[in-house]
């Protein structure tokens, strides 16, 4: 019976948001592709952070932690105090990362909750959140700019141009002394015939003069 009833509030607030253009397409806002400092959500507690830290890997992302359950009524408060607490200084941060591991829809209640959703919708910089998995999609989730399905997978999004940029660099490195080659190479040959072609003038020249 309170699944059930979980499941009725979720579905009457999606509704009524769906209804407002919450979750229009055209609301939502870009990721940024070269993040620099970002802020992140998350519990102390749970295996979440370690997730999401380990696979940000060492682009030199700078990241403040906004701790918080995330789970039970008190997680509700503390989730809005901080999303809050993020606006006031969102000029500082190019995104705001809000992750949690998996859990069914009585565990992922706070994420549900109407002024939670409402102050991610009001935040001036863009969310990503990575909260439970793919079965249960929380109304946080779905507001969010982008939502990936793990904390895991919110790391690499923030890290994945990054990624690109230095996998490029790499290549580039590799393909540079034979690019160099072939251009002295070429170089060599064009002045080559370059001096034989003056050389060449010149012997006509002194052939004239006699």
């Amino acid at each position: 019976c309170g699944e059930g009833a979980l499941k009725k509030a979720y579905d009457e607030l999606y509704a009524k948001l769906e209804a407002e253009g919450a979750f229009a397409p055209e609301k939502k806002q870009r990721l940024p592709r070269y993040p620099e400092k970002i802020a992140l959500i998350t519990s102390l507690d749970g295996a979440a952070i370690g997730d999401f830290q380990m696979n940000l890997g060492r682009f030199g992302l700078k990241v403040d932690l906004y701790p918080s359950g995330v789970e039970g009524q008190r997680a509700i408060h503390e989730l809005v105090a901080q999303v809050r607490a993020v606006a006031k200084r969102a000029k500082e941060y190019d995104a705001l990362v809000i992750v949690r591991g998996g859990g069914g829809l009585e565990s992922l209640q706070a994420f549900n909750n109407e002024t939670l959703v409402r102050s991610l919708l009001a935040l001036p910089i863009p969310v990503l959140a990575g909260i439970g998995h793919e079965k249960d999609i929380t109304l946080a989730s779905l507001v969010a700019d982008q939502m990936e399905s793990t904390p895991t997978a919110c790391a690499l999004r923030m890290t994945s141009h990054w990624q690109a940029a230095r996998d490029y660099v790499m290549t580039l490195e590799q393909r540079l002394p034979r690019m160099l080659e072939r251009a002295f190479a070429e170089q060599k040959a064009l002045l080559v015939e370059q001096h034989q072609a003056l050389f060449g003038f010149l012997g006509s020249l002194k052939e004239a003069v006699r």
